[in-house]
């Protein structure tokens, strides 16, 4: 104590408090951290969360478009399908057309020969029924008169 009656020096009791408080300010703060790390955990696992389900959510919204995409698509060739059978099936014969004819044609010319025998054979059987009536008259030979001999 000075002069003045008033003790200027911090006595057992204030320096007690004063580091009390200090203390109780450390702790405090040691409390706040780890609350903000609590929170800083908490919000880094939150942040993946929602980042995982934003990505569902946009996997599912291209599946989405992707779908609507895939039946636009369809829709689309079945009305180019519809509007070009005709088209198409023109198309088809006209392949078909060249492809087999060359057949075609083979059998056209086997029908030819085969109608040409034909007539043939009905002329000379004709020929042969007036020659026995006595109506025709030829100038040609006739070997067996009357007698095919096949």
């Amino acid at each position: 104590m000075k002069g003045d009656g008033v003790l200027w020096e911090p006595d057992r009791t204030e320096i007690e408090l004063a580091r009390a408080l200090v203390r109780q300010r450390f702790f405090d703060q040691q409390v706040r951290i780890a609350e903000l790390e609590e929170q800083k955990a908490f919000l880094a696992a939150a942040t993946q969360r929602l980042a995982a389900v934003a990505l569902e959510i946009d996997e599912g919204l291209g599946r989405a478009a992707l779908q609507e995409q895939i039946k636009q698509n369809e829709k689309w060739w079945a009305e180019t399908v519809a509007k070009e059978q005709k088209q198409n099936e023109a198309i088809l014969e006209s392949y078909q057309n060249q492809i087999d004819c060359g057949l075609l044609q083979k059998m056209k010319a086997r029908a030819n020969r085969a109608k040409a025998d034909m007539e043939r054979d009905n002329a000379r059987l004709e020929r042969l029924a007036l020659l026995k009536r006595g109506v025709l008259r030829g100038t040609r030979k006739q070997f067996a008169a009357g007698h095919l001999a096949y």
